[in-house]
C-alpha cells in the first residue's frame, strides 16, 4: 500500500507547482495588465492637457496669430513691413539682444523709404522703454505701451515680422542665434 501513495504524493506535487507556476504566470499578467492601464491613464492625461491647450489658444487666444488688438496703429502706411519686438527693460535676454536690435535698427534707417518699420511694444511706460533704446542707440523704433496681458505675449523678447496687411508672417522667441538673427536680418529684407 506504501507504494502506491507515492504516485498519489507525486500526482498531488505536481498540481501543486502547476498551482504555483499558474499564480506566478497570473502575477505576471497582473503586472503586464497594471502597465498597460498605466499607460492608457498617460496617453489619456497627455491628451487632456492637449486638448486644453487647444481650447486655451481657441478662447483665450493664441499670441502667434494675427489680432486686431495687436496690430491696430502698428502697421505703417508705406512700409512693405513691420517687426514688433515685445520688450522689457528688465528682460535679461533683451538686454542680451540690444546688440542685435542695434544692428536692426542701423540697417533699417540705411535702407531708407524701403525700411521696415521698427515697434517695440511694452509693458514698461513709452517713457521709460524710449529713453531705454536712446541709450543704446536705437532712436528709430516706435514704442508703444501696453498693460500687461493685453497682447497675450507669453515671454519677451519676442518678434513679429508683420507684412502691409498686418499679417505675422514669422515670430522669434528669446535671444536668438546668430542663424536666426539672420534669419530677421532677411525676413525684413535688411540682409542679402
Amino acid at each position: 500500500m506504501g507504494g502506491s501513495r507515492e504516485p498519489e504524493r507525486q500526482s498531488t506535487m505536481a498540481s501543486g507547482l502547476q498551482a504555483a507556476a499558474n499564480i506566478a504566470v497570473g502575477a505576471s499578467e497582473m503586472k503586464g495588465a497594471a502597465r498597460w492601464i498605466w499607460l492608457e491613464r498617460s496617453a489619456n492625461a497627455a491628451l487632456l492637457v492637449a486638448s486644453l491647450s487647444v481650447v486655451w489658444i481657441l478662447v483665450v487666444g493664441n499670441p502667434f496669430r494675427k489680432g486686431p488688438e495687436l496690430i491696430e496703429g502698428v502697421v505703417q502706411a508705406g512700409t512693405a513691413s513691420t517687426l514688433v519686438m515685445a520688450l522689457r527693460g528688465a528682460c535679461r535676454y533683451c538686454q542680451e539682444s540690444v546688440p542685435f536690435y542695434l544692428r536692426l535698427a542701423e540697417a533699417s534707417a540705411a535702407a531708407g523709404l524701403s525700411a521696415p518699420a521698427l515697434v517695440v511694444v511694452t509693458t514698461d511706460t513709452e517713457e521709460s522703454m524710449s529713453r531705454y533704446l536712446r541709450d543704446r542707440g536705437i532712436g528709430n523704433a516706435r514704442v508703444i505701451h501696453a498693460e500687461a496681458g493685453r497682447f497675450n505675449i507669453p515671454a519677451t523678447p519676442l518678434l513679429f515680422a508683420l507684412d502691409r496687411e498686418g499679417i505675422v508672417r514669422k515670430v522669434w522667441a528669446g535671444k536668438l542665434s546668430a542663424s536666426e538673427e539672420l534669419e530677421v536680418m532677411k525676413e525684413l529684407r535688411l540682409a542679402p
